[in-house]
């Protein structure tokens, strides 16, 4: 069986149970509350975000995962594994899709060997509907199994 990792971003809403149990990974977008900035899933649970939501005196906004903390999260991905499959969120919701492609070349710059591909969801969650996040879970599964 072929090594492949699959992983989302934290837009995808995945819940953590099924990343655990398909070995999913999940690379996060940052939450901001004014000068306060967390990293989803990491230093701030959904639970926690929608707390902190109904205390603050504002509108939260969200951003993309650093370059570098990108860059580093894929170089180690691609490096413990044979072939790397990143869906990432909606290029129309974020420049999360464009800055995985420069860490892709940046990557394959440093090593050409890389299997790494990025599929664009056209998607800001794989949470809703309920039968895309089936199609998407037997996907990831039969992925898995190559």
């Amino acid at each position: 069986m072929a090594d492949i990792k699959i992983i989302v971003d934290s837009g995808s809403d995945i819940p953590q149970d099924i990343a655990d149990k398909y070995n999913i990974g999940v690379i996060s977008f940052l939450s901001i509350f004014g000068t306060e900035q967390y990293v989803q899933r990491t230093e701030i649970t959904n639970e926690q975000f929608f707390n902190k939501l109904e205390e603050y005196d504002g509108i939260p906004t969200t951003s993309q995962t650093p370059f570098g903390d990108m860059l580093d999260y894929f170089k180690q991905q691609c490096e413990e594994h044979e072939s790397v499959i990143y869906f990432a969120l909606s290029s129309a919701a974020s420049g999360q899709y464009q800055t995985a492609n420069l860490v892709k070349s940046e990557i394959e710059e440093e090593n050409p060997n890389a299997d790494f591909h990025i599929v664009r969801s056209f998607l800001c969650t794989l949470h809703k509907p309920p039968f895309m996040r089936r199609k998407w879970l037997r996907t990831a599964k039969a992925l898995t199994r190559l």
